[in-house]
């Protein structure tokens, strides 16, 4: 493979090509990699050389060729940033020795005529010269991710002339193949193939750089390794494919690729991916402040591109191969059996090479502009409800969360211990911890497990734990906060909770954390004497509250609220007058904290803290002696259940308070008011008029009029033209959801009217309304959907909270508001009697056989349409977009993404084939199918299910088109 110098206008360099290379072929290649639009030619000595002249025949090694334009002066400059090949004789070879040579490379002086063993030894010398390592040995690297095996460098660049002059060397320790017994580079493809797996051993035999980097910066690089590795192939091909587009980070594209296959990932893996992701950040966005949140800026960038538009972050993996050379390197080598995305290259490197370079990636704006991340520093409180991979910090270290679980969920058992799965790269293994133990380790070393800027709320329970709460009242206490909690885990959003305990004095138990779960250790433990200093409680939670918003601004935003609970009047404080509770209602109603007042039992005369809950804008609930079963006296779980069914117990931002009164003169008179208990918490009213609604079109049309707009605002958008998109497919007579806008509400509360199906048991086609409530965190964080016209129903309480895993512990930012109604339209006739949240269908379905009877209304009323006309300009132009959502039985039910290897599970429900085994190798214990709970098995060599993929496909090419639809 000969070289030339080539004369620009401003600088010479060598070029090189091959002997078989015409004027035109070298011309065309120059300008792909320079990236040069129109048409050049090659001067010599004054002359335009003929584009049909062989090269070999026209030129000497001596020469210098001129590049000319079209009108064949001398015009065009090499691009700031372009990277020659190196100099005749050398190559660029990127290694794990030193930092600098990761990401930057150095010049190696390689014989390429070298058979495979030679050049290894050849190599590992220069590298035990250069760096003073013995015992090593290294695995090399090609371009496009290649390993190296057999044969010469020189046959490569014969076949691929066009590919960049570089290696990619990892060093290692000859100890491997004392430890493993392998022979190199066996151990890749033989070790065991854990993901993040980074034992001491490992850390022995890969010599690195790690040690160069600070310990945070390993740590959270082993971090966003181990979310890479456990996260789905669509992200993994887009990250690599941004990757692809930056050539110069091929270290990082290597790694990318071993966690694809699942062949391996290693320590020097984590070093790679480590550095590489610094120098991306230090030399593309300019700057060292967050830079962890510029990088998983990135990924979540990445990770936000429809799926109905592979056009947007394409991958072409291997722009170096074509199909007659690719076979040079795979014939006879069963070690790449594991590189099966080798054989999925482009014929043409042309156009491979310029398909990359047109790609649309990221700039520098966009990621800036960025308000939300999928991958960013969670906390513990996200770990509580959101089922995401996620990193927050503990134990010393960034830990990965790969979601959590419950170690037992059954509809008679109160107590649930929530799991979180961990992954400490330091460790390298998945571990299941309960939550509330995980929690209290933080805590004993002293680590702060919230941002105040996600925090919600702020909860303070105080529990009378005097004398006369002996016997069965102290198990009415202990019960009603068992449940309290675990519905909290449920609904609850980013929450702060601690527990105050008070009899002669308060006593704290537990101070603020965002770990609910403590509570079942505490409680359990109460005992019962002495007095009832229910006011000092009070006092002393508020206190805590005022401190712990006073210790950082930003929790001044958290609605705040103390849960008292009690049988009887204060006989301890030294003020319990009319007087003295009012002064201490106003400093609750100045400090904004709200108190639920809760009564046990026949309470005498208890007007001040009713009062005292009342005034505040909280509410006053009481239980009464038929909170007993009958001829027992264990306590009725399920009228406990039925007070704290509603979300707005649990979830403030939806509660419906009592107007606080605020600068009221003669509050010692009316603290003496008489005040009934309610017996639901009220929530707010969404269910607006139609005057103050505007159609889905207007919407859509509003929101693209802004001159700009908000990330939220685009989710928002992006979801009103799925849904819209959608409709405009469905005939009037069947659609099955009519969309309707709150005005003055920054799009985010929405009115929908829902059609049942005809095996619905309220009727066929009934019109049934629903209100949609959008949060800050949309799409992390899932939409609020609640029924406005409430159903009887197993999975939907009486104040019209749904109870469906896609909105709670299944949510991700994949599924789309439009694919939760299908979920919840689907629902209305499917029950799922195994999870009951309302209280009434509970006590129904007792002694049923068909329970199904028992929620079936036929003379259900259901709702008429409103009139909503479209107020947009006449022949204004639309953007309705393109649908987004796969209807649920095409979609993979860990994903919600389109199967593309759709496989028949054990558990008798479709799986897409590539996640499903990577879900089963990560997997600790068996897999559970989460549309029936049932474990999941299948075998490597499953088959792809051919009619399901041609229905899946016809759906596809239908409703997205053909181009959005990879065959």
């Amino acid at each position: 493979m000969p070289d030339i110098k080539i004369d620009f206008a401003d600088s010479q360099i060598t070029w090189f090509y091959a002997d078989t290379w015409t004027v035109e072929q070298l011309c065309k290649d120059i300008q792909q990699k320079i990236d040069i639009k129109n048409k050049i030619q090659l001067g010599l000595f004054g002359s335009v050389l003929q584009p049909d002249m062989q090269l070999l025949d026209a030129v000497l090694v001596t020469d210098s060729l001129s590049i000319l334009d079209e009108n064949g002066e001398s015009t065009i400059q090499i691009p700031e940033g372009f990277e020659p090949d190196p100099p005749h004789g050398q190559y660029k070879v990127f290694t794990t020795c030193s930092y600098e040579s990761l990401y930057k490379g150095e010049l190696m002086k390689l014989d390429q005529n070298l058979e495979f063993n030679q050049q290894r030894q050849e190599i590992i010398s220069i590298i035990k010269e250069r760096y003073n390592k013995d015992n090593i040995d290294v695995l090399i690297y090609l371009p496009g991710a290649i390993l190296y095996t057999t044969g010469t460098i020189a046959d490569f660049y014969d076949c691929h002339p066009s590919a960049k002059k570089k290696l990619y060397v990892t060093v290692i320790s000859t100890k491997i193949s004392e430890y493993a017994r392998l022979s190199i580079p066996s151990y890749y493809s033989e070790v065991n193939p854990n993901p993040c797996c980074i034992s001491d051993p490992q850390k022995i035999f890969s010599v690195s750089v790690v040690h160069e980097l600070d310990q945070t910066q390993r740590i959270f690089g082993g971090a966003v390794l181990g979310l890479l590795c456990n996260t789905d192939a669509d992200i993994l091909e887009k990250s690599i494919g941004w990757f692809e587009k930056n050539l110069r980070f091929s270290p990082c594209i290597i790694s990318l690729f071993e966690m694809q296959s699942r062949s391996q990932v290693r320590y020097h893996h984590i070093l790679s991916l480590v550095a590489t992701l610094f120098t991306i950040v230090e030399t593309i966005f300019k700057s060292t402040t967050n830079i962890w949140e510029r990088v998983l800026d990135l990924l979540k960038y990445i990770d936000s591109q429809s799926i109905n538009s592979p056009s947007r972050v394409s991958i072409v993996r291997q722009p170096f191969l074509n199909d007659s050379a690719g076979s040079y390197f795979l014939k006879n080598i069963q070690y790449f059996q594991i590189y099966d995305h080798v054989c999925k290259y482009s014929s043409d490197f042309s156009k491979s090479m310029s398909f990359i370079k047109d790609m649309e990636c990221p700039t520098v704006n966009e990621i800036n502009q960025s308000q939300s991340r999928i991958f960013r520093v969670f906390t513990v409180t996200d770990a509580i409800t959101n089922p995401h991979p996620m990193i927050f910090l503990g134990n010393g270290a960034h830990l990965l969360s790969l979601g959590t679980s419950y170690m037992d969920k059954s509809q008679n058992q109160i107590v649930s211990k929530k799991l979180v799965k961990v992954i400490d790269p330091r460790e390298g293994e998945p571990r299941d911890k309960p939550l509330d133990e995980f929690a209290q380790q933080l805590r004993e070393q002293k680590i702060k497990i919230e941002t105040p800027s996600e925090v919600k709320q702020i909860n303070i329970i105080c529990i009378d734990t005097s004398g006369s709460m002996g016997g069965t009242k102290i198990q009415i206490a202990k019960t009603c906060f068992k449940v309290i909690v675990n519905r909290a885990y449920e609904v609850g959003p980013s929450s702060l909770w601690g527990l105050y305990t008070f009899n002669s004095t308060p006593e704290r138990k537990l101070k603020l954390s965002p770990i609910p779960a403590d509570f079942h250790t505490q409680v359990d433990k109460l005992g019962v004497s002495g007095c009832t200093a229910l006011y000092y409680c009070i006092i002393a939670a508020m206190n805590e509250i005022n401190e712990k918003v006073k210790s950082d601004s930003s929790y001044k935003n958290a609605l705040k609220r103390i849960i008292a609970l009690t049988d009887g009047g204060d006989n301890t404080y030294s003020h319990n007058t009319a007087r003295g509770i009012a002064d201490l209602t106003k400093q609750l109603i100045d400090n904004g904290i709200y108190l639920d007042y809760i009564e046990l039992g026949n309470v005498g005369d208890m007007k001040l803290p009713r009062n005292m809950a009342y005034y505040t804008g909280g509410d006053y609930l009481k239980f009464t002696s038929d909170i007993f079963q009958s001829s027992s006296s264990r306590v009725d779980i399920r009228k406990i259940r039925s007070v704290f069914e509603s979300d707005g117990f649990f979830n403030l931002t939806l509660r419906k308070f009592n107007a606080v009164k605020k600068g009221v003169e003669n509050l010692s008179t009316i603290m003496l008011e008489d005040r009934s208990p309610i017996m639901k918490i009220p929530v707010k009213n969404f269910n607006y008029m139609d005057k103050d609604l505007m159609t889905l079109t207007t919407a859509i049309y509003e929101i693209e009029q802004k001159d700009s707009i908000t990330t939220l605002e685009k989710e928002i958008l992006t979801n009103l033209q799925d849904c819209a998109a959608h409709f405009n497919s469905q005939k009037l007579e069947s659609k099955k959801f009519h969309i309707f806008v709150a005005k003055n509400t920054e799009f985010r509360n929405w009115n929908l009217y829902l059609r049942a199906k005809k095996d619905s048991p309220y009727g066929p086609n009934k019109w049934l309304k629903l209100a949609v409530i959008i949060p800050e965190g949309f799409p992390v964080t899932s939409p609020e959907i609640r029924f406005l016209t409430v159903p009887r129903h197993p999975n939907i309480t009486i104040d019209g909270s749904i109870n469906i895993d896609v909105l709670r512990s299944r949510h991700n930012s994949n599924v789309t508001i439009y694919f939760a109604l299908l979920a919840i339209r689907n629902l209305l006739s499917k029950p799922n009697f195994d999870s009951i949240q309302n209280m009434e269908v509970f006590d129904a379905v007792e002694n049923l056989s068909n329970k199904i009877d028992a929620i079936t209304d036929k003379n259900f009323k259901g709702e008429v349409l409103p009139n909503i006309k479209d107020d947009v300009p006449e022949n204004a132009a639309i953007n309705f977009g393109v649908g987004k959502t796969v209807k649920p039985e095409f979609c993979d039910p860990f994903t919600f993404r389109w199967m593309r290897e759709p496989v028949l599970a054990s558990s008798g429900n479709y799986f897409d084939k590539g996640p499903l085994l990577t879900k089963i190798k990560q997997s600790n214990s068996a897999l559970i199918d989460p549309l029936n709970g049932k474990p999941i098995t299948i075998d490597e060599q499953a088959q792809v299910d051919k009619i399901m993929l041609g229905n899946i496909r016809e759906y596809m090419v239908k409703h997205f088109g053909a181009k959005n639809v990879p065959i």
